[in-house]
């Protein structure tokens, strides 16, 4: 059997990937991933287990906002920690450029959709931007060129203290989706890219020499 041809990107996928280096995809897959086991372990050492299990997303997601500024800031990625309109809720916001940008969020399930949030729609306007209204009641226009994405990340199921998977997703004002991006799958392109990259310079390296001698 032939292998399936993987699906033309959308838009505003093409659009996200066009703006986001490489290097990103691992770097959030690889701070994910200790984030969850680490701050299992922390809490978990300090804090009786319903305690510490309460505690946990908050103590996740603090770490992430700490940590990723540094890591985006080393790939030449300006990043901010902002809080939703009319809340105390942080957020990180990657600003891969003007029209650009990716938060992160939690979900219990990769399969489940982000529900719907006054602090997202509060959001959405304040950007103008409605990708992240998920089925709100106001209608907002869409920017030309605007790619919003949400990095849902989700644990293991039955087991809070390892990382599942990520999807970048790029919801609609209607509650579809306009793209998604699955992180590992674009980590891995990105490293198979990188290597092959390797491979060539090796080569040509390897033919100067031979073409010298």
């Amino acid at each position: 059997m032939l292998p399936l041809l993987p699906r033309p990107k959308t838009d505003i996928e093409s659009l996200f990937l066009a703006a986001a280096p490489k290097k990103i995809y691992e770097t959030l897959y690889t701070e994910l991933s200790q984030a969850y086991a680490e701050e299992f372990r922390n809490v978990m050492n300090t804090k009786a287990e319903k305690a510490a299990l309460t505690l946990l997303p908050h103590e996740r997601r603090a770490r992430i906002n700490t940590n990723l500024p540094a890591l985006m800031h080393a790939l030449g990625i300006k990043a901010t920690v902002e809080t939703f309109p009319n809340t105390t809720d942080t957020f990180v916001l990657i600003h891969l450029s003007d029209y650009v940008k990716l938060i992160v969020c939690y979900v219990s399930s990769k399969k489940r959709a982000l529900r719907y949030a006054l602090a997202r729609e509060l959001l959405s306007q304040e950007f103008n931007d409605p990708h992240l209204l998920l089925a709100a009641p106001t209608a907002l226009t869409l920017k030309p060129n605007t790619a919003f994405g949400v990095l849902v990340h989700s644990p293991q199921p039955k087991d809070v203290a390892t990382f599942m998977s990520g999807d970048i997703i790029f919801p609609a004002s209607n509650g579809q989706l306009l793209g998604s991006l699955s992180l590992e799958d674009e980590m891995e392109l990105a490293q198979l890219e990188e290597a092959q990259k390797a491979k060539e310079v090796t080569r040509t390296v390897e033919i100067k020499i031979k073409k010298g001698s």
